[in-house]
């Protein structure tokens, strides 16, 4: 991974590996869910839709370079706790606050956002979902991610 926008090589990774985290995250949320493969394949999905419409350079940049699951990821033999990823995505929010402009640093962060929609949209069919089209758990968790990310106040 080649740093970009006078990203120390650090920050870049970090950045890289965002969508993954958050993929990982979102794959550990709720146990009702057993389709990590969907989640795979809508995560490949999510990052190919965002890097074509994204209009912000460094997005596309990251997303190109994004890490994306491994094969035991995909078949979901890899078990994470979704709260430990939380504060990796606050690195990620300290990263772009401190280190991008602020378009480029909502932008990233809506994206991410958006990908952990999508993936949650792959796996709602084996869920009881919400107004928004996904799972209880997977709801509170992008919630909390939006908190982590900036983009909601801090909780009470």
């Amino acid at each position: 991974m080649k740093p970009h926008a006078g990203l120390d090589a650090s920050s870049w990774a970090l950045l890289c590996h965002a969508p993954l985290t958050l993929w990982l995250a979102m794959s550990g949320v709720d146990p009702a869910v057993d389709s990590p493969e969907k989640e795979a394949d809508a995560f490949d999905a999510a990052i190919e839709k965002e890097k074509a419409r994204c209009p912000d350079e460094l997005v596309r940049a990251v997303l190109a370079e994004a890490v994306g699951p491994s094969g035991a990821q995909r078949r979901g033999l890899v078990a994470v706790d979704p709260e430990s990823l939380l504060g990796e995505l606050e690195r990620v929010r300290s990263v772009l606050d401190e280190r991008c402009s602020a378009e480029q640093a909502r932008a990233f962060k809506r994206v991410l956002i958006k990908i952990g929609y999508d993936i949650a949209h792959a796996s709602c069919e084996s869920a009881i979902p919400t107004h928004s089209g996904v799972s209880q758990p997977e709801e509170r968790f992008l919630a909390r991610t939006r908190r982590a990310l900036g983009l909601l106040p801090p909780a009470l």
